[in-house]
Parts: structure tokens; C-alpha cells; sequence
């Protein structure tokens, strides 16, 4: 899998984006984060919000 970076899928409709820590906990996505198989997100997009869909 590629490593993508945070900037890429930081999307201003998104209600969170968060980098899982994978100890349980998060903390908010960053710009500058890499985002790879060993290091996940989570977005959890607005479902109401046109782009979205």
C-alpha cells in the first residue's frame, strides 16, 4: 500500500479525521502526517453535505 499524506484526504465537510495511534486513542489529522497501512485514519464524512454523497 502507498503512503499518502494528510493533505490529501483532509476534507473541510469531514465532522472528524482523525490518525488512530493503534493503542486505542487518536489524535486530529494533520497536513503532514503519512497516512500508510502502519498508520491509518479515520474520516467520518457529513452524509448531509452534497459532496459527500
Amino acid at each position: 500500500m502507498e503512503a499518502i499524506k494528510g493533505s490529501d484526504v483532509n476534507v473541510p465537510d469531514a465532522v472528524f479525521a482523525w490518525m488512530l495511534d493503534g493503542r486505542g486513542g487518536v489524535k486530529p489529522l494533520e497536513n503532514t502526517d503519512v497516512i500508510d497501512e502502519a498508520h491509518p485514519c479515520w474520516l467520518h464524512l457529513n452524509y448531509v453535505h452534497h459532496d459527500s454523497a
